[in-house]
């Protein structure tokens, strides 16, 4: 009965506009992609995704916004269709504020835009209102923290947040290798299944 349910609602539910993909230079002169969806509208809502999701990611999300405002929503660099970072340049969330930062630029024309952000979008929202104050109209925070997870403040105990940090640090040299192979890795057949298998994603979440 839960299969058919599902199945059923799955059938009813109206396709899903994927808005315009547009390309604009971000921080750097790295190509950030963004799509648009309800051009028509006066008011902008700019989206910002977590880390190592895909373009699709909250699209139902930004297809329910766009019935009446105008909704960007960007990728980060090397996710989606961004270009990686360009050489000197880097990852960190002062890269993503910045490239943010030309995005609202590029498309609110001195509006003040609600920012809606999920998970790492939070801090990336945090640290572009950190250097641009008063620029929005509204933040609307879903899942995420204002500061680095990983920092002892945030984590209860302070032992565990010394091994966590240490093995962020670590890791960071990898990123640079990883974080260019992560847009394809995502967009494998297989990833929603293996993603099922191991409990991360539930039975029954639509797959867009």
């Amino acid at each position: 009965m839960e299969r058919h349910l599902l199945g059923a609602r799955r059938e009813a539910h109206p396709v899903i506009d994927e808005g315009t993909l547009l390309h604009i230079s971000g921080a750097d002169r790295v190509r950030i992609a963004c799509r648009v969806l309800g051009a028509e509208h006066d008011r902008t809502v700019i989206l910002t995704s977590g880390i190592g999701c895909g373009p699709v990611f909250m699209n139902r999300v930004a297809s329910e916004l766009a019935r009446d405002h105008k909704v960007v929503y960007w990728d980060y660099r090397a996710h989606g269709d961004s270009d990686t970072a360009s050489a000197g340049s880097g990852y960190g969330i002062a890269d993503h504020a910045a490239d943010l930062d030309h995005v609202v630029r590029a498309f609110c024309d001195g509006e003040r835009p609600v920012m809606v952000a999920f998970s790492m979008g939070v801090q990336v929202n945090v640290e572009w209102t950190r250097t641009n104050p008063g620029r929005a109209a509204a933040h609307v925070y879903m899942l995420g923290v204002p500061r680095n997870p990983m920092h002892r403040t945030v984590l209860l105990r302070k032992r565990a947040a010394r091994i966590a940090e240490g093995i962020a640090v670590g890791a960071r040299p990898l990123l640079h290798h990883i974080q260019p192979d992560t847009p394809a890795t995502l967009r494998t057949p297989n990833t929603n299944v293996h993603a099922r298998y191991l409990g991360v994603v539930r039975e029954g979440c639509p797959f867009a």
